[in-house]
């Protein structure tokens, strides 16, 4: 993550242009291979997060339980393949737009506050994230509500039907994020600020934790929303803020907050080991220094 530059990088990055073409693509590759990696072990937990948002208060553990025991465990796993896929280039475009974010704010406006720098590169993560985290989790969702398949999907709805509830993930995504890296940061410039050294991997994963779960809880209720838009097969389109009304009004505020737990089971370790497998990878597979 870029908190503070590497001078040497950027004079080499400017006179090659080819060799910058090269690490953005080494970037994403490896951001594809960290993000498949950390998903797969968390899958069930997203199966559960999903059966409680979609389902509310109807939700019942002892029929989630039942249909996870007499499925021998294959109900946990629905969708996984599709977001094991999807979630690969989602995150990547998100690394690549929190560097590309953070280098155009150090460039274009140097004087800016490090925290307005670090809003506007967690925003751009967040945004970049939807355009390919959108199809994928309403696959995912269908997968894990209804049982149906992407290819069920795109033949009888279409692939504009893909991206049902993409404002939604539009603002759980630019919440999420922008909490995250921003708190993330912070924290990371504080250590390095008063120890003078990069944090070591185990110490990333640890103070990345909190900023993570404080993200997640500040995107849930968009989650929860997202997540009733999403799992409906034939319209459901609504407003995001206006369905949030709808559900806090009919249902009360706690539903907004629903499938939380394993949410901050699962989201927050899975964030926290992302990037910093992200960071590391980089750092001592492809030679790039990051400082966090």
């Amino acid at each position: 993550m870029w908190t503070v530059l590497d001078r040497r990088r950027e004079a080499t990055l400017r006179s090659d242009g080819s060799r910058r073409k090269l690490r953005i693509s080494q970037n994403i590759a490896v951001s594809c291979v960290s993000a498949s990696l950390a998903h797969v072990p968390h899958h069930p937990l997203y199966t559960l997060k999903t059966q409680m948002m979609f389902h509310g208060k109807r939700f019942r553990l002892r029929n989630f339980l039942t249909m996870a025991w007499e499925s021998r465990g294959t109900f946990l796993m629905r969708g996984v393949m599709v977001r094991s896929i999807g979630i690969a280039p989602e995150k990547a475009l998100k690394m690549v737009a929190w560097d590309g974010g953070m280098y155009f704010a150090n460039y274009a406006y140097p004087q800016c506050p490090k925290g307005l720098q670090w809003a506007f590169g967690g925003a751009l993560a967040g945004a970049a994230t939807t355009i390919i985290g959108c199809p994928s989790e309403r696959t995912m969702v269908l997968a894990q509500v209804r049982g149906e398949t992407f290819w069920e999907i795109v033949r009888s709805r279409g692939v504009r039907a893909l991206y049902n509830g993409a404002m939604a993930t539009l603002y759980r995504d630019i919440s999420f994020n922008c909490c995250l890296f921003v708190t993330r940061a912070f924290v990371m410039k504080k250590y390095e600020d008063r120890t003078g050294a990069e944090p070591g991997p185990y110490r990333k994963i640890w103070y990345g934790l909190p900023s993570s779960i404080l993200a997640g809880v500040v995107a849930c209720p968009f989650d929860v929303v997202k997540t009733r838009i999403q799992g409906v097969t034939e319209g459901g389109e609504v407003r995001p803020l206006l369905r949030m009304y709808q559900i806090a009004r009919t249902e009360g505020i706690r539903q907004l907050y629903k499938g939380l737990l394993p949410r901050l089971i699962a989201v927050p370790l899975y964030m926290s080991v992302f990037i910093t497998v992200n960071e590391e990878l980089q750092k001592y597979i492809l030679g790039r220094r990051i400082v966090s």
